[in-house]
C-alpha cells in the first residue's frame, strides 16, 4: 500500500472504503488501499488517458494485493500498454493476469488485440478463439476474430502476389 505522511493541519478527503487513516506523533498517515488505485487505473482507461492508468496500475502492482485484484491489475496494465502499442509490453502483462486467472475471456481477448496489433495474426485469432470458448456468444470477440482473419488473409494475397511476380521474372 502507498503510505502519504501528512501534518494534522491538512485538510482530508477520504473515499469511503478506499483510504484508511492511522494517527501518529502529531501526523496523520493515508493508506490508499489498492482496490481505490485499481479503481482509478480503470477509470483513466476508460478517459484514454493510459500514462495515468499505468501509474495506477504500477502503484498496485507494489502494494499488497488481493488474490482477486491481482489479474485485474495486469489486465488494466496490458490495456494500458495497447493503448500506448506497446505490443511486447502488453502481451506480458496479458500473460501475467491469465498466468494467474485462466479463465476469464476478457485477458485472452486483450492479448489477441496486442497480438493483432503487433501483427501477429495467428497468435490473435488463437487468443480470440480461447475466449470464445470462454464466451461463444461474444459479439466483440467475433468481430475482433474476423479482424484478424481478414488482416491475415489479406498479408498472405499479398504474399502469394510478391511470390507470382517474382516467379515472372
Amino acid at each position: 500500500m502507498r503510505r502519504f505522511k501528512l501534518t494534522q493541519k491538512a485538510i482530508l478527503i477520504a473515499l469511503a472504503g478506499s483510504i484508511s487513516f492511522a494517527a501518529s506523533a502529531g501526523t496523520v498517515e493515508i493508506v490508499l488501499k489498492s482496490s481505490y488505485l485499481l479503481q482509478k487505473g480503470n477509470k483513466a482507461l476508460k478517459r484514454g488517458d493510459a500514462e495515468t492508468a499505468e501509474r495506477y496500475f504500477s502503484r498496485a502492482i507494489e502494494s499488497n494485493l488481493s488474490t482477486e485484484a491481482r489479474p485485474k491489475v495486469f489486465n488494466g496494465m496490458c490495456v494500458a500498454k495497447i493503448l500506448k502499442e506497446e505490443w511486447d509490453l502488453a502481451i506480458e502483462n496479458c500473460d501475467e493476469a491469465i498466468r494467474l486467472r485462466s479463465n476469464d475471456w476478457k485477458f485472452f481477448n486483450n492479448r489477441g488485440n496486442a497480438h493483432l496489433g503487433n501483427g501477429n495474426f495467428e497468435m490473435a485469432i488463437e487468443n480470440y478463439d480461447r475466449a470464445l470458448g470462454m464466451y461463444p456468444s461474444s459479439k466483440i470477440l467475433l468481430q475482433n476474430k474476423t479482424i484478424a482473419e481478414t488482416r491475415l488473409a489479406r498479408r498472405n494475397a499479398l504474399r502469394n502476389d510478391e511470390k507470382g511476380s517474382i516467379a515472372q521474372l
